[in-house]
């Protein structure tokens, strides 16, 4: 998805469309990793356990 916003900066030109992609983008780089990290600490600390192939309950 980046790489299409990126894509469309480049293909637009400089203009304030391009810019608005352009912080579109930025954000998104942003706020990925943060969302991720608020749903991987909550888990943690709701006491979910975490996955391996070992202790795996499907069979």
């Amino acid at each position: 998805m980046s790489l299409i916003f990126l894509g469309l900066v480049v293909y637009e030109g400089f203009s304030f469309i391009s810019l608005k992609m352009l912080i579109i983008f930025v954000f998104i780089f942003i706020a990925n990793p943060t969302a991720t990290h608020a749903v991987a600490k909550a888990a943690y600390k709701g006491g979910l356990k975490i996955w391996s192939r070992d202790n795996n309950d499907s069979g």
